[in-house]
């Protein structure tokens, strides 16, 4: 295996690493808040959003002459990853507000699914057998994750949520989509800081949109969304915006849906909640399908896929 590839392999790993604490520290930070209503999405994911982004801007501020001179259209791009990646955030943690943990887990299952498809469309990645394979798998592995509760699951009763947990992954997707052509037109932090500080911009207006309360909340909750800020989002979705360019988008979103596996073993820790014989076997078979659907990546030169998405990483 190339030492490129290698390293591709540790920053996705060390990404779904960070980016599986979200649920942990969202839960954490929202103990001893009263308000429960599902807009509270809003305020811990502009918080989080902010907090990355002024991180990443005090890294960037050597650099800022990159951003001016981008062209306006450059910029207004910039402006529709950051939307997407906002609603996703509004989407997947408002979700659980409408409908079950199990639902939402389960439907998780589109995100590799559609970026499959438009991996193909949009940038001419195909869908081998491979592909189709790590997709069953993966399948597989999220239906036995939930397997314990599968019967409770009723995607009627809650289908606002399970339409709001397919548009979360769908938006993630389309940011996806969206920033990766954008990778190579500015050094890593600025792509970053004006990612997450378009994305805190339109969580906001969300937030005042649906009149969310911003700073009503215990005093231990700003550490955890400071955790949420620099962990879950500077480092994990860093991560995963770092090796954009040389992973396909299918592989990228297939590694992510392996995340519900790493954060039921962190709540284990934290909560002493034991994990069952379902979850196990789900997880086994999730790291396989990653496994397998990285197995991919080898077979594809760097090099010409550099070429295809926009050229070489801006350092």
């Amino acid at each position: 295996m190339r030492e490129e590839q290698k390293k591709t392999y540790l920053i996705l790993l060390m990404g779904l690493l960070a980016i599986s604490t979200a649920a942990p520290f969202i839960r954490l930070a929202r103990e001893g808040t009263p308000d429960a209503h599902w807009t509270v999405s809003f305020a811990i994911s502009f918080w989080r959003l902010l907090m990355g982004a002024l991180i990443y801007g005090l890294i960037a501020w050597p650099k800022r002459g990159k951003w001016f001179a981008l062209e306006p259209k450059l910029k207004w791009r910039f402006a529709v990853a950051g939307f997407c990646l906002a609603a996703h955030f509004a989407f997947w943690i408002g979700c659980f507000g409408f409908t079950d943990l199990q639902s939402g887990v389960l439907l998780l299952v589109f995100e590799p699914i559609l970026a499959a498809f438009v991996g193909g469309i949009f940038f001419g990645e195909k869908i081998t057998s491979r592909t189709i394979a790590a997709l069953v798998l993966s399948v597989i592995g999220v239906v036995a994750i939930v397997g314990d509760d599968i019967a409770s699951i009723s995607l009627s009763e809650g289908l606002g949520g399970d339409i709001m947990a397919i548009l979360g992954c769908a938006s993630i997707v389309a940011m996806y989509a969206v920033g990766r052509p954008l990778r190579g037109k500015v050094p890593f932090a600025v792509y970053m800081t004006a990612l997450l500080g378009y994305a805190a911009f339109f969580e906001l207006v969300f937030a005042l949109s649906f009149g969310t309360q911003m700073f009503a909340w215990a005093p231990a909750s700003w550490l955890w969304f400071a955790m949420l800020a620099l962990i879950t989002t500077c480092i994990g979705h860093a991560s995963m915006n770092y090796v954009l360019p040389r992973v396909t988008l299918f592989t990228l979103n297939l590694v992510i849906i392996a995340e519900p596996v790493l954060a039921i073993i962190i709540n284990a820790m934290l909560y002493n909640e034991g994990v069952s014989p379902w979850e196990i076997a789900g997880g086994l078979l999730l790291s396989a399908a990653v496994i397998w659907g990285l197995g991919q990546e080898r077979k594809k030169r760097i090099g010409a896929e550099m070429t295809n998405t926009g050229g070489e990483i801006a350092r």
